[in-house]
């Protein structure tokens, strides 16, 4: 078998109830897809999750491994600061939550 070696970094699709397992703490499927449909209005990189037609979430966007970093910050200032003071954040300063050291993760 050949060994794969370096420090290649490869994307990685994941369910959005295994995304609500890795974050810490841990969260349920329904409270990933509510970070998700902020996130989806507020921040450019999430636009993604957002449907054309409806406005609502798009099901069948696909999270990758990349967005795990972004909702587990979501998930620490919601857990510190609540859901209401969330959205204001995110509308006041987006760039906030997408400053993420991807190299810690």
């Amino acid at each position: 078998m050949d060994q794969i070696s370096g420090t290649q970094v490869v994307e990685v699709w994941v369910k959005r109830k295994d995304a609500g397992d890795f974050l810490v703490p841990p969260v349920g499927e329904r409270q990933v897809r509510k970070y998700l449909r902020l996130a989806s209005i507020y921040l450019p990189s999430f636009q993604r999750f957002k449907n054309p037609e409806l406005g609502g979430l798009n099901r069948y966007a696909r999270l990758t491994n990349w967005d795990i970093s972004v909702l587990q910050k979501i998930r620490s200032y919601v857990f510190h600061n609540g859901m209401k003071r969330l959205r204001i954040e995110l509308s006041q300063n987006p760039s906030y939550f997408e400053e993420v050291n991807h190299e810690n993760l």
